[in-house]
């Protein structure tokens, strides 16, 4: 859509719109208020802190894009990770050989049984394709 109009149409009289339906787009307010509500909604969350996903960040204007394996470790941690655990845990896989590796790195960064066991188990399952990102890098 938006490139066709780029391409083709030069005509400084044309306006995009975004519209609910095309029978929306003959009415006098083109843009519907839910609409409106999303995107107000969506400027007050970008406003909170943490809100904002690393990989939006980075194409929003960071310098570098936010690294694959602290990207994937947060989709394995959940998005309610915090930036510095997730630095840490990929500094952590980065260096792990084996699955032994990584609990005797989670054990030396954590000195808490239960949140080392907690760490471990949600990121065993994806460990094969964190070996495979380490050795990329």
């Amino acid at each position: 859509g938006l490139e066709f109009y780029r391409n083709y149409i030069q005509d400084d009289e044309v306006t995009l719109q975004l519209c609910a339906s095309v029978e929306a787009a003959f009415q006098e307010e083109a843009v519907p208020e839910a609409y409106e509500n999303f995107v107000e909604s969506l400027r007050e969350s970008l406003g909170k802190e943490n809100f904002m996903p690393e990989a939006l960040e980075a194409m929003l204007g960071q310098e570098q894009p936010v690294p694959q394996m602290q990207y994937q470790v947060r989709q394995a941690l959940g998005k309610n990770a915090d930036s510095k655990t997730v630095e840490k845990i990929s500094e952590i896989l980065t260096h792990a050989d084996t699955l032994t590796d990584l609990n005797n790195g989670l054990s030396r960064a954590y000195h808490d049984g239960q949140k080392v066991k907690e760490l471990y188990h949600q990121l065993k399952p994806k460990f094969e394709m964190f070996r495979k990102i380490a050795k990329e890098v």
